[in-house]
């Protein structure tokens, strides 16, 4: 049981209908008992890219959660320092609410929750060396993220590999997770992409077969476990300190 309370559905007014994004944060909160954002009005609504219900939706349903990750760290392994710099400069662009910024923070580390539920989904993330290197923040915040990952990847269902600068790069896309849900699920599995203008969910199965061998040819290009913790450490060490 989660040690924050799941709130109730931000809703303008009590007799309406929440929106779709506003239901699909709710449904996220109810089905991973975590903490729903709170206090949000239509304009914090809105600043969620469009498709990202559906992406949190998919997110609570999966019981594998396989991503590559090319530019930053996988939210689900973000801490609040991390994320908030991650946001910040979405949120300075386009000058949007701080209050807002802490909102999406406090979900996204909500979300977190779901990994260490005693029947958790397991994670496999492969990042690009590039992010242990890139400053997302002051150095003190780089150091902070990267100790977490190494903390994250001792964690049974969570595996954390790296794509080394200095090998095979057999996929020239951005980020997607590939999400697989029960066997009494329709569909089987899922893929979610982002880019500036919202998220997108794919479930053709055609396409979702392409992701799945993609993930894999970046898996087998990765450093195994142990090699991808030594390079994490060795960029808190090298660059970090």
């Amino acid at each position: 049981m989660c040690d924050l309370p799941v709130r109730e559905c931000p809703r303008n007014d009590p007799d309406d209908a929440p929106s779709p994004l506003q239901a699909g944060i709710c449904e996220y909160a109810h089905e991973a008992d975590i903490a729903a954002p709170i206090n949000q009005d239509d304009a914090a609504l809105a600043s969620y890219l469009p498709g990202y219900a559906a992406d949190i939706e998919a997110e609570t349903r999966a019981i594998a959660i396989r991503q590559w990750e090319p530019q930053v760290v996988s939210g689900l392994l973000q801490t609040a320092d991390y994320a908030r710099a991650v946001m910040g400069g979405w949120h300075e662009m386009f000058r949007l609410p701080a209050a807002d910024l802490e909102t999406k923070v406090e979900f996204r580390l909500a979300r977190q929750r779901r990994l260490r539920q005693p029947t958790p989904p397991s994670l496999l993330v492969v990042l690009d060396q590039s992010v242990l290197q890139r400053r997302v923040g002051p150095d003190s915040v780089m150091r902070g993220e990267l100790a977490y990952l190494l903390d994250q990847a001792a964690m049974p269902n969570i595996t954390i590999r790296i794509l080394p600068l200095d090998g095979a790069h057999p996929v020239g896309t951005g980020s997607f997770r590939h999400m697989v849900f029960g066997p009494e699920s329709l569909p089987r599995d899922v893929v979610t992409t982002e880019d500036l203008t919202g998220n997108y969910l794919i479930d053709d199965v055609t396409a979702t077969n392409q992701y799945r061998i993609a993930f894999e040819q970046l898996l087998a290009e990765a450093l195994d476990q142990s090699g991808s913790t030594e390079l994490i450490a060795r960029a808190i060490r090298e660059i970090w300190s």
